[in-house]
């Protein structure tokens, strides 16, 4: 499940995703740093777009991240993104389907 929110989204920018939902959590099974939100915004901030701009207005049922914390390139929520972030390993995984 590490990558799936990376694939999650990434779904904007690939035609290979236009029907691609997961409703990856329930209340309370969140991980560390996450909140479950039954109508979480889909541009959700990450380490790669953190002030996300453009966003549909839908709701997406799961897990989103604290309020201070980013979705890192594994799906983590947190504080610091660091500098280990690997874009395309992470995009090949989501079109080849392996998360």
């Amino acid at each position: 499940m590490t990558v799936i929110y990376y694939c999650l989204a990434m779904k904007p920018y690939s035609s290979k995703f236009s029907n691609f939902y997961f409703i990856t959590a329930r209340l309370n099974q969140c991980d560390e740093n996450e909140v479950f939100d039954a109508c979480g915004s889909p541009c959700e901030p990450s380490c790669w777009d953190p002030f996300p701009q453009t966003c549909t207005f839908q709701c997406v049922i799961g897990c989103r991240c604290r309020n201070g914390f980013l979705r890192d390139y594994e799906g983590r929520c947190v504080r610091n993104c660091g500098r280990e972030f690997k874009p395309l390993s992470a995009i090949l995984g989501c079109l080849d389907r392996r998360y």
